[in-house]
């Protein structure tokens, strides 16, 4: 009889461990949940305010890698303050102080080293500063934490088309948009590297999957009209790119991409009209100047050719790179 006794007392005391373990795991799960809510909308915000969306928490694994790895004590201590820093530096990408935006972001994953909003938004700010190997690092480190997200893998594949890795690129692009079908970016991106391959069939299938997608988007119709350009087809290139700057809230890039077109279809004059309006909209435009550079240098002008070529390549050095041929 007190064997049996000891056996139901072993055998309630393991009962209620069990049911101990059980509301600490739903209890830690609630935790995860409300933690990911308050991150998904803080990216909400800055999606709105830089345009560009932010990985978005996968609400399917509560128990992450991060989860696993970290003590309830590390979390609470590390999280609240990375989150802080990645608000600091969400504000600082929002005010355009890129580099500033950079340091919060490093002391964010200081804190959290799998952050995976961090390493995304510092690749943004990587990008904004023409740093694409740094950039690309951070991309692949998202990706390294969080697979699935579509908008890592078309922001990586920008930074390998800027280093001049365009199968690379692709390759990139293919995996966003089986991700994100409805991803106009991920199509308009997609549409410009095939182009520079020399897909063009496929690279207008892809615009115009994106103006579908989205009718009002600037970026779809002047990639498609230098699409054109690629075939000779004038009329078409100057329709797209025209309603493109009507459109467009970035007129600077427009600009420069209707200056392209103009010089490849053989009008210097208007190329360098537009290319000079792109730099006075925005004085950071590393191609603006360097396709400039070209037209002047077509003009016999080597001199303010040769200034303008040391002013892109001040920006980036490697922005051979990024013309579109």
């Amino acid at each position: 009889m007190s064997s049996d006794k000891q056996i139901n007392g072993v055998t309630n005391m393991t009962r209620i461990l069990i049911m101990v373990g059980v509301l600490a795991l739903v209890l830690r799960i609630q935790l995860t949940f409300a933690q990911d809510a308050a991150s998904k909308d803080a990216m909400d915000a800055l999606d709105k305010a830089l345009g560009q969306p932010v990985p978005a928490v996968d609400q399917q694994s509560p128990l992450s890698t991060q989860q696993k790895k970290y003590s309830e004590k590390s979390k609470q201590e590390g999280s609240i303050s990375s989150q802080e820093y990645i608000e600091k530096g969400k504000s600082s990408l929002t005010n355009k102080q890129y580099a500033q935006a950079v340091d919060y972001f490093t002391k964010a994953l200081e804190n959290n080293p799998e952050a995976v909003s961090a390493y995304y938004l510092r690749g943004n700010a990587y990008i904004l500063l023409w740093m694409y190997d740094l950039a690309k690092t951070d991309l692949s480190s998202a990706i390294a934490v969080r697979s699935n997200t579509a908008s890592s893998y078309r922001l990586r594949a920008s930074t390998k088309r800027m280093l001049g890795d365009l199968e690379g690129a692709l390759e990139d692009l293919d995996k966003a948009v089986s991700l994100d079908h409805a991803s106009e970016k991920a199509f308009v991106s997609r549409c410009y590297t095939l182009a520079k391959i020399g897909k063009i069939d496929q690279a207008i299938m892809d615009c115009d999957r994106a103006i579908e997608i989205n009718p009002n988007s600037a970026e779809a119709y002047s990639s498609r009209g230098l699409v054109w350009t690629k075939i000779g087809d004038k009329q078409k290139a100057m329709s797209d790119l025209n309603r493109a700057i009507d459109l467009g809230k970035n007129s600077s890039a427009e600009y420069m991409r209707r200056g392209r077109a103009y010089q490849l279809l053989g009008d210097i004059d208007a190329a360098i009209s537009d290319y000079t309006k792109a730099i006075e909209g925005d004085t950071e435009q590393a191609l603006a100047y360097y396709y400039r550079a070209l037209a002047l240098r077509d003009k016999g002008e080597k001199d303010k050719a040769s200034a303008d070529e040391a002013k892109a390549k001040a920006i980036y050095s490697g922005i051979e790179n990024a013309v579109f041929k």
